[in-house]
C-alpha cells in the first residue's frame, strides 16, 4: 500500500505543494498490464526494494532492465540504481522519462549515463 509507506509521509511534509492528487489503486487503461504479465507493486522510489522485482526478473531469465518512468531524479534513478546493484544491464529509455523540469532530468542522466546505466531512446528499443 503506497499510502502506508514511510517514505509518503516525509516526502508529503517536504513537498506541499505536491501530492495534492490522491494516490487511486487502479492504473490509466493505457498502462495496465497485459493478462498474465506480472505486476510488482513498490512502496518507495526503489523498485527492487522490498518487492519480488529481482526475483521475477531472475525467474524469467531477465538480464538487460530497460528503466523508464517518473520522476528521472528519484523514482527512475532509485530503480536504475536498484537494478544496477544487483548485477542486471540498465538502459535507461531517456525519452520516456521526465521530471519536474527539463533540466533537471537531463542533470540526472548526464551524472549516471554511461556510469551505471546506457541510455538509449524509444526508437533504439523499438521492435523492427
Amino acid at each position: 500500500n503506497y499510502e502506508g509507506s514511510p517514505h509518503v509521509a516525509t516526502m508529503r511534509r517536504l513537498n506541499p505543494s505536491l501530492n495534492t492528487v490522491p494516490i487511486l489503486p487502479d492504473s490509466e487503461a493505457w498502462a495496465r498490464e497485459q493478462p498474465g504479465e506480472p505486476v510488482v507493486f513498490k512502496s518507495t522510489f526503489d523498485g527492487f526494494f522490498r518487492t519480488e522485482l529481482e526475483a521475477c526478473l531472475c525467474r524469467m531469465g531477465v538480464t538487460r532492465v530497460l528503466v523508464c518512468g517518473l520522476v528521472t531524479s528519484a523514482c527512475v534513478l532509485s530503480t536504475a540504481l536498484g537494478a544496477f546493484h544487483r548485477g542486471f544491464d540498465v538502459l535507461l529509455v531517456e525519452d520516456c522519462c521526465a521530471d519536474r523540469s527539463v533540466a533537471r532530468h537531463q542533470a540526472t542522466v548526464a551524472m549516471y549515463a554511461d556510469y551505471c546505466f546506457r541510455t538509449a531512446s524509444t526508437q533504439d528499443v523499438s521492435e523492427p
